[in-house]
């Protein structure tokens, strides 16, 4: 059995559904502090994205109250990232960009006879193998630098641009700053994390129904649906689909840590005990070892309907990708409404959701009619 396990690393973005919208306005200046114009300044996971004039301005309008990830970009130079929160206008924030002397494409004298193996190995677990990952396409692939680490027996890829991404399944154009891409080849674990920002696709009536289906479908039962319903408390996961367990202990098969068994409770937790809330605009998760999540509304109708459960009463399960595995690896998740969190390194991910990649992944900005 193939296991794909990945530190989510993409789910920065917006952070709530205020009524008023604020803006975030500044600068982008060198480190002599000369105006840059032409710096992309964006939110990542959002639609929010814009460019700096010919004085290193930029304004991005319409945000919500909440936390933010903004990104800015410009060639040459280091790229900023910073979580800010935006509870009113923001204005004069000043970014000064240091130059990056290392921001060279390596170039391969005689090629790489390996090159499109690797590359086709990237795509796969970058982009991911579903409908939806199969369905996009990388536009400079050009950009991307693939190496093999011989040391830590992994597949590695760097960019120094955006790479330009067209999902045709969703109808989204991806714009995807790669921080960092680790294929191990021994346990076949993928590792990644960048900023994303997303831009509407051109189509025909006909094709945008399409893309409208296809979204939701990519919604139900992915981890912004999920946090989306944590957020909303007490009933909701399993009001939405979601049959989540505790996990008391895992049986490992011994190989590279592939775990095959589970012990977990019989009975759906209660998110009345894992889920504080910490204003109007987040709320903390906060569990022990794990959860065992499935998605299946028929069976967490019957679950919410007809179950009757002794909190203490226990199974051993085989772990299967119609199930996923959600773990912490910081004290707390903090969400909001959007189901995005502060922290990429909040999650662990292994199972159904961990083959979700970036070919499913869907703006902050979605909302199922």
């Amino acid at each position: 059995m193939r296991y794909l396990l990945f530190i989510v690393a993409v789910f920065l973005g917006s952070k709530s559904f205020a009524q008023s919208g604020y803006s975030v306005s500044g600068s982008v200046v060198d480190e002599n502090n000369r105006p840059l114009n032409n710096a992309t300044v964006f939110m990542s996971g959002s639609q929010k994205i814009t460019i700096t004039n010919d004085s290193g301005k930029f304004i991005l309008s319409r945000l919500n109250t909440g936390s933010y990830q903004m990104v800015i970009k410009l060639m040459g130079y280091t790229p900023f990232s910073q979580n800010i929160m935006v509870r009113q206008n923001i204005t004069n924030f000043k970014v000064s960009l240091k130059i990056n002397p290392y921001q060279i494409n390596e170039v391969i004298i005689g090629g790489d006879r390996d090159r499109p193996g690797k590359y086709d190995l990237f795509k796969d677990n970058f982009l991911g193998t579903t409908k939806n990952g199969s369905q996009c396409k990388i536009l400079n692939p050009e950009i991307i630098n693939l190496k093999n680490n011989r040391k830590n027996g992994t597949l590695e890829a760097t960019t120094n641009d955006f790479l330009i991404i067209e999902n045709k399944q969703l109808g989204y154009r991806i714009r995807y700053l790669l921080k960092a891409f680790e294929y191990h080849y021994n346990n076949r674990i993928t590792n990644y994390y960048g900023e994303t920002s997303f831009e509407e696709m051109d189509g025909l009536d006909k094709l945008k129904k399409e893309w409208k289906k296809n979204r939701l479908k990519a919604y139900k039962g992915s981890l912004m649906h999920f946090l989306r319903s944590v957020y909303e408390g007490k009933d909701t996961p399993v009001k939405e689909g979601f049959f989540v367990r505790q996990i008391y202990d895992e049986i490992g098969d011994g190989n590279q840590g592939r775990l095959t068994l589970f012990t977990i409770g019989v009975g759906p937790v209660k998110f009345d005990n894992l889920v504080s809330v910490i204003d109007t605009s987040f709320v903390a998760l906060k569990f022990n070892r794990g959860l065992y999540i499935t998605y299946d509304p028929h069976i967490a109708f019957k679950v919410k309907f007809t179950g009757n459960y002794n909190n203490t009463d226990k199974i051993q399960v085989k772990f299967s990708y119609d199930a996923s595995v959600l773990q912490l690896h910081l004290n707390d998740a903090v969400i909001d409404s959007r189901g995005s969190f502060t922290n990429y390194r909040a999650f662990f991910i292994r199972g159904e959701l961990g083959e979700k990649r970036v070919g499913d992944q869907l703006p902050f900005e979605y909302q199922p009619d």
